[in-house]
This record gives C-alpha cells, sequence and structure tokens, in this order.
C-alpha cells in the first residue's frame, strides 16, 4: 500500500494533532520504504548481473553456433519391441557412428532436438527415448536413457536434450503394434 503523506500546520488553527495513531502510521511508512529500499537491487549490482550475462552471451556465441539438421531413416517398428531408428545422414558438423549420430569433440556443447512421428493407429501405445550409447560416458553399462517421451494415436513427440562432445546418441522408438516411425534431428552446434 502506497504511503500517503500529510501537510503539517502548526496549532491551534492546523487541526494536525500529533496522536498516537498519527506517529504510528508514520513509523508504518518509514518500516515499509525500509524494507523497499533493502530489497530493491542497486544500481551497481543491476550493472554486473547485465554485464554478466553479456559476457557469458558472447562466450557462448562467439564460436557462432551450426544448426545441422537431417532426416531420421524411415524405419518399421515390430510390435511390442524397442527399436533404433537409424540417424540417417548427419549433416556437418554432426558424423554418423553405427546407427546414432556423433555430436563434435570440437563442440562446447549442443542443443539436441529429434522430432519423431509413430503411427501408433487408435489402439497402439508408444514411446520414443533418446540414448547415449558411449559405455565410456557411464558406468551404468552400454547406454543411458536421456529423454522419453510417451505417443497415441497418430502423435508426434518432440525430444530435447543438451548433447556433449564426442557423445553418441540414438533415438529408439516402442510401439504395442507393428508400424512405422520417421523422424528429423535438429543439433545446434556451440563450437569451443
Amino acid at each position: 500500500m502506497a504511503f500517503t503523506a500529510k501537510t503539517w500546520r502548526d496549532y491551534p488553527a492546523g487541526n494536525t494533532p500529533i496522536t498516537a495513531s498519527e506517529l504510528n502510521r508514520i513509523e508504518q511508512g518509514i518500516k515499509t520504504a525500509d524494507t523497499t529500499a533493502n530489497n530493491a537491487a542497486t544500481k551497481a549490482q543491476l550493472t554486473t548481473t547485465n554485464n554478466s550475462i553479456s559476457a557469458l552471451n558472447e562466450t557462448i556465441l562467439a564460436g557462432r553456433p551450426v544448426l545441422a539438421k537431417w532426416d531420421l531413416t524411415a524405419t518399421t517398428l515390430a510390435a511390442n519391441s524397442t527399436t533404433i531408428i537409424p540417424a540417417g545422414t548427419p549433416a556437418a558438423p554432426c558424423t554418423l557412428s553405427g546407427t546414432g549420430f556423433v555430436v563434435p569433440a570440437s563442440a562446447k556443447f549442443a542443443i539436441c532436438t529429434a522430432y519423431v512421428y509413430i503411427g501408433t493407429g487408435n489402439s497402439a501405445r508408444a514411446f520414443v527415448e533418446i540414448v547415449n550409447s558411449r559405455t565410456d560416458n557411464y558406468t551404468l553399462g552400454s547406454s543411458q536413457i536421456l529423454a522419453r517421451a510417451t505417443a497415441y494415436a497418430e502423435d508426434r513427440a518432440t525430444l530435447t536434450w543438451i548433447g556433449l562432445p564426442d557423445s553418441v546418441y540414438q533415438v529408439r522408438a516402442f510401439r504395442t503394434t507393428a508400424g512405422s516411425a520417421l523422424g528429423q534431428i535438429r543439433v545446434l552446434v556451440f563450437p569451443a
């Protein structure tokens, strides 16, 4: 609530008596102003924050991010089984490794997105997942699921994750009935 200033006048014609109620109103106004001032960021703090954000943006964008996009290989999915959807032919700077694609070793990181269409039909259930298939990245085994989306009745799944340099990623799909899957990969690579 905003503080409303009062114009004080000398007694007796001023008709502005000093009362406990009036003094408490003034005290509360001072307390509110003090709290607001203490919680507000100073101009120097805002300048420092803005400079840090600008420096981070310059660092990330200095290497000119590169967008690579390509189609996944259209794949037939067997009923009740998980199938790898081959990566197709990755666009530079990404490369192919088996049925997956590789974020280049020269990258700081990459923002990866897989758009996958699974023709599920009305009664089928399905999911799409992204797997890091490099055994040296994890101690849990030969692959690590990074993202998973569920698809129902002609759904399209979109999965986004942060890609690490020199890591291999695969797209896998599962459905309860036989059918097909196709899609596209987009990778925004931030060079080191």
